[in-house]
């Protein structure tokens, strides 16, 4: 059985959320107002991780925020994302696509939620 794992592609000012590899998709502001919607998203959807990738500390904002209510959030080696990508063939780049597989990912390697934000 997989769990239900929201991917999120993170740039300084956006937040693309993706249910699933193919699931519901929507875009957040990547702002405290914008962390609090994605954080209702996910919440709709009864997502049971969030996983997104380590971004160069454009991350830790939405890390924080989605922990702080309540949303276990795994982050991810971008790499690792990329080579598993690479490895199916995926060479298109989009926001969607990329947060789409960042959840598949999170899937394929049972990634855990951690407790605080790696550093």
């Amino acid at each position: 059985m997989t769990r239900i794992i929201c991917g999120v592609d993170i740039s300084s000012t956006s937040l693309a959320a993706r249910i699933g590899s193919r699931g519901a998709q929507d875009s957040f502001a990547n702002t405290p107002a914008g962390i609090a919607s994605l954080a209702s998203f996910c919440h709709h959807h009864h997502v049971e991780l969030v996983a997104m990738e380590a971004t160069g500390g454009y991350e830790r904002q939405a890390f924080t925020r989605l922990w702080e209510l309540g949303l276990p959030v795994a982050i991810l080696n971008p790499r690792q994302v990329r080579r598993f990508a690479e490895g199916l063939g995926l060479l298109e780049k989009t926001d969607s696509l990329d947060a789409g597989l960042i959840a598949h990912f999170a899937d394929v390697r049972s990634s855990a939620p951690q407790v605080t934000h790696p550093t």
